[in-house]
């Protein structure tokens, strides 16, 4: 199964919890120039996983609006920047397990680095900037993950 996790795009400051943290226009521009960049590699998407937090939400919006992605995401509460690496590498194996080829996951710090420690835990930790995006490939048979690539809105052309 490929395994595809995202870090929201760039957050405002000003709301009254973390949770109600909105995009910034910036933080839409690295989401949209992120979904541009998937939709030339034309992948493929079972599923979509998303923190129930604002940004990540709304990060996924932008990425709709270029990428074709299943209608119905599974928002869960274990997304959010204190959720249970280990509990998510679970999951997804469950979902591999059950056939999904190719699941997006749209999440915060520093889950995301967890989650990739998780799975390739020889893997020097990576940088997350905000709306970089990881790309494990996740072999259920052998129960072997291995990185593909790492990649930054800055990278993205």
């Amino acid at each position: 199964m490929k395994i595809f996790i995202m870090r929201h795009g760039e957050a405002e400051f000003n709301a009254k919890t973390d949770a109600q943290r909105f995009l910034s226009l910036f933080g839409r521009e690295q989401a949209r120039r992120m979904a541009y960049w998937l939709n030339k590699k034309s992948i493929n998407f079972d599923q979509v996983l998303v923190s129930p937090y604002l940004r990540a939400q709304q990060t996924l919006e932008v990425l709709r609006e270029i990428l074709v992605l299943p209608k119905n995401q599974k928002m869960m509460s274990e997304l959010t920047p204190g959720g249970d690496p280990e509990w998510i590498s679970h999951y997804l194996k469950t979902l591999a397990k059950k056939g999904y080829s190719s699941v997006l996951l749209i999440s915060h710090l520093p889950l995301v680095d967890y989650l990739v420690s998780e799975f390739c835990p020889k893997q020097s930790p990576l940088v997350f900037h905000t709306a970089a995006m990881t790309h494990l490939d996740l072999d259920i048979d052998k129960n072997e993950t291995s990185l593909n690539w790492h990649i930054t809105p800055a990278q993205a052309k």
